[in-house]
């Protein structure tokens, strides 16, 4: 069973709060705004239109570090403009394989 999938990525990439962010906590995914994150924070939505923009370089799916009590940050390089890689614009094969990715590293972090 997948922690994170297409639809919670859909989901942030839609959100209409500019600063979305992609959370695991209490077992499962949300999205919340930023400055209501608690638990893992898996992507925020600036950084995967920018792993989306950038064609999901190197960056992505990588532990960028410890914020906040213990968060660990999940994600690649920031970026990409505002409507970039709305998920009107990405596939369901794109948004599987970004999902598959984000999933695989909160596996490793322990969610």
């Amino acid at each position: 069973m997948a922690l994170v999938d297409r639809d919670d990525v859909r989901e942030l990439l839609t959100s209409p709060d500019p600063d979305a962010t992609l959370i695991f906590v209490g077992g499962a995914c949300r999205v919340v705004p930023a400055d209501q994150v608690e638990g893992l924070v898996v992507v925020s939505r600036r950084e995967l239109q920018g792993q989306l923009s950038e064609g999901g370089g190197e960056g992505e799916g990588r532990n960028e570090g410890q914020g906040n009590e213990g968060q660990g940050r999940v994600g690649g390089r920031g970026g990409g403009g505002a409507g970039a890689g709305a998920a009107g614009e990405v596939s369901d094969e794109r948004l599987d394989e970004l999902a598959h990715r984000l999933d695989t590293v909160v596996r490793e972090l322990g969610g």
